[in-house]
């Protein structure tokens, strides 16, 4: 199940990114700067507790879109995670335009 990630998640968000990647980490604050701000999109992957989470930042200055970083708890990888947030990703760049 996917849903909008809220600042309660940023333990979530920064131990599933931890995991995901071993250099370049997105700290803490700049999870908030992501959930706080209305050019971002942060999306959670969820089934009893987070397991993925999915950045995507919309260029209101452009038509252009980046999906910025995404995180999958490796025991959840393989399970199509990555399609629904592109999905959801693209959903998204259509509604902002």
């Amino acid at each position: 199940m996917l849903r909008l990630a809220s600042e309660r998640d940023i333990d979530f968000l920064v131990g599933i990114h931890t995991i995901s990647f071993e250099t370049e980490r997105i700290t803490r604050k700049e999870f908030l700067m992501h959930l706080r701000s209305n050019r971002s999109r942060v999306v959670i992957c969820q089934d009893s507790l987070p397991v993925a989470y999915c950045i995507g930042v919309y260029l209101f200055t452009s038509k252009r879109a980046r999906l910025y970083s995404v995180g999958v708890m490796p025991d959840n990888r393989g399970r199509g995670i990555l399609l629904s947030f592109l999905q959801d990703f693209e959903r998204g760049a259509i509604v902002t335009g």
